[in-house]
């Protein structure tokens, strides 16, 4: 499931538009961070036309077979265990955590994870930082969202030093972002941010 896309079937109509809204809530976030770099495509079936998945869920005494549970480990959560390696911090969390649990305050280990206030640790590497900020801030459900916005989204899931800083910088190097501003002072400069607005809307709906 990790190399090739899967179909999640749902008798939830609005589910079908998961990747296309903006995620409010605390626990819409940390559902769909669970999806990221998997390939998968939701497809609605009506409850009245579902009768066999009714069927299996009632079984007053399921076959054994039933009782079997597949583990699923994306490929961003190897990224992230991998990420400790390279960094010092983690290594000394990892070796105190490992020995006694409540050594360090706040920080837990499981399932080979370190979590801070429950939220996921990301080790020293720059690359997996970056592609974490572009999924909260540059995917569809980001919407190119604000620095205050896009951090309080990635603190939700993830923790890491200078993680302010990394999304500030994210940001600045930005195109859309950098094309959607313009210096209020200037009638001229207002005009040439129009003229650049309109190209952009052009080329993402197809006027041009």
């Amino acid at each position: 499931m990790q190399f090739q896309e899967f179909v999640i079937l749902t008798d939830q109509k609005s589910l079908t538009q998961l990747s296309d809204q903006r995620l409010h809530t605390h626990q819409q976030q940390r559902v769909f961070s669970k999806f990221l770099g998997l390939q998968y495509r939701i497809v609605y079936h009506p409850g009245s036309d579902n009768r066999a998945v009714d069927a299996l869920s009632r079984q007053p005494d399921p076959p054994a077979v039933c009782l079997a549970v597949t583990s699923l480990v994306p490929n961003w959560l190897q990224a992230v265990l991998a990420s400790y390696s390279q960094d010092p911090m983690a290594q000394e969390l990892l070796s105190k955590l490992a020995l006694d649990p409540s050594s360090v305050p706040h920080y837990t280990l499981q399932s080979g994870l370190l979590r801070y206030r429950s939220r996921i640790c990301i080790g020293a590497d720059p690359r997996l930082q970056q592609h974490l900020i572009a999924e909260f801030h540059a995917s569809l459900w980001g919407g190119h969202s604000g620095t205050p916005v896009t951090y309080m989204r990635l603190k939700q899931c993830f923790a890491w030093k200078g993680t302010k800083t990394a999304i500030k910088e994210f940001l600045q190097s930005c195109t859309v972002c950098q094309q959607s501003k313009y210096d209020r002072s200037s009638p001229q400069d207002y005009s040439a941010f129009a003229r650049s607005s309109f190209g952009l809307a052009g080329n993402l709906y197809g006027l041009h």
